[in-house]
């Protein structure tokens, strides 16, 4: 994140600059915490998306259907636990595929 604040001192406008450090969350770390949290469940990875704002979206499925509620916490809990908050900050939301 960068920051831009413009001031006047003494008639000459100066600007400063501040530069945020926030780790920006990799797309391939979250496929590879869900695989890892859906291996032998019958769940799939649909898709993960994360934004520069480290907002995490990840969809799974089950063939023939059947994704619950509890599917869907147990995977946010699971890539939540791996991740560190003190490090970035991340919005995280699971769903199902389809309807």
């Amino acid at each position: 994140m960068i920051l831009l604040n413009l001031r006047r001192i003494e008639g000459t406008e100066v600007s400063f600059f501040c530069v945020q450090n926030l780790l920006m969350i990799r797309k391939e770390t979250i496929e590879t915490l869900a695989n890892e949290h859906l291996a032998g469940t019958g769940l799939q990875l649909v898709e993960a998306k994360v934004s520069e704002d480290n907002d995490i979206e990840v969809i799974i499925t089950r063939e023939g259907g059947g994704v619950s509620i509890d599917d869907c916490v147990a995977l946010s809990r699971y890539i939540e636990s791996k991740l560190d908050r003190d490090k970035e900050d991340f919005s995280l939301m699971v769903g199902s595929a389809g309807i």
